[in-house]
């Protein structure tokens, strides 16, 4: 036995399930209107920002749904990883993000700008897709890859 003998845990991960969302439609998702009809409840009445991942699979059913932040009235700091975790432990293929703005107004900041850039540069690495970026706000939102601020 060595004197300065080293513990080194062995883990295992899962993904677990805290609850369903009951829908009155397919979880298959192909536009804009369809995520925001799938995530509205989830914002409706935010005094605060949050920050959402949506995973999908390779068919564009939805695979889960993380709140993966919640911020302030004004700001929420987004981790690359913490985006990511969710959509890996879920097989996901894909992902689609979306958070709202508690003012109402759906125009992007240079900061949603500047973290849907590095969403996109980090899922290029990872080889899944970011599909869009969608910014609520009251009963409207605005789809950053329609509007172009998302190649």
């Amino acid at each position: 036995m060595y004197r300065d003998e080293l513990s080194i845990n062995f883990v295992s991960i899962k993904l677990v399930k805290e609850e369903a969302i009951s829908m009155n439609r397919p979880k298959t998702v192909s536009s804009p209107d369809d995520v925001y009809s799938v995530l509205e409840s989830i914002f409706k009445d935010a005094d605060r920002e949050k920050f959402v991942v949506m995973s999908l699979d390779s068919k564009n059913n939805v695979n889960s749904i993380n709140v993966c932040h919640v911020g302030t009235v004004n700001s929420s700091v987004i981790h690359v990883r913490e985006v990511f975790k969710p959509v890996i432990l879920s097989n996901g293929v894909s992902f689609i993000v979306a958070h709202n703005h508690p003012s109402g107004d759906t125009e992007p900041s240079k900061e949603d700008i500047a973290v849907t850039k590095r969403l996109q540069q980090a899922a290029d690495i990872f080889g899944i897709y970011l599909l869009d970026h969608l910014i609520i706000g009251d009963g409207s939102f605005l789809s950053m890859k329609e509007k172009r601020y998302m190649g």
